[in-house]
């Protein structure tokens, strides 16, 4: 592990401090879980673009064959 400074907005450090306190959990916990989820989720948001750039022509080409088609069953809905 290695030491890092970062500068924060006043009103970030008060949410962190009073977070700590009603959580119990060190201040550094804190930004350490909230760094992992925001990568995470970066990292999410960007395989989630990825796929839908390879399969968009797949896509397409589903949509355009429920436009033209239907859906299977249609005429059996009751809702």
């Amino acid at each position: 592990m290695r030491k890092i400074t970062i500068t924060l907005e006043e009103s970030l450090i008060e949410a962190l401090s009073k977070t700590a306190m009603r959580t119990g959990l060190k201040k550094t916990q804190i930004i350490r879980d909230a760094l992992k989820s925001h990568l995470a989720n970066i990292q999410k948001e960007k395989l989630q673009k990825e796929w839908l750039k390879n399969n968009k022509s797949s896509i397409d080409a589903y949509n355009r064959h429920i436009k033209e088609n239907g859906i299977f069953g249609e005429e059996f809905r009751t809702f």
